[in-house]
């Protein structure tokens, strides 16, 4: 897989989804490729995001262009982007979304469904 290759050449990830009449973020499986390569992330507060990312990353609000260009450059002047703050990004990704994790939750979920 080259996807891994190419996501740790980036400095930050970033996800601005914008929410619709039709249509909301939903897990937003790139938030963990990113958490996963410990690449810092962004993302809009649309739908499943801020869920996804807890205090892996920054939220900003939909739309809010100033609010997302304040948070580019917040993490590189403030230093927040230090190696042991990228593993524990990384961490969480494997601990909340490994693929041994997820396949436990949804055995589970669908254990309960027929009980």
């Amino acid at each position: 897989m080259q996807l891994p290759q190419y996501l740790n050449c980036l400095d930050l990830g970033i996800v601005p989804s914008l929410t619709t009449r039709r249509w909301k973020e939903q897990f937003g499986r790139v938030l963990v490729e990113f958490m996963s390569c410990e690449v810092p992330v962004i993302g809009s507060n649309s739908g499943a995001i801020p869920e996804v990312l807890g205090d892996a990353g920054w939220i900003f609000p939909e739309n809010d262009l100033q609010e997302l260009l304040r948070m580019v450059k917040n993490p590189y002047e403030t230093g927040r982007t230090t190696k042991k703050i990228r593993h524990a990004w990384a961490r969480k990704s494997h601990d909340f979304y490994s693929v041994e994790i997820m396949s436990k939750r949804f055995l589970s979920m669908y254990q309960g469904l027929m009980e």
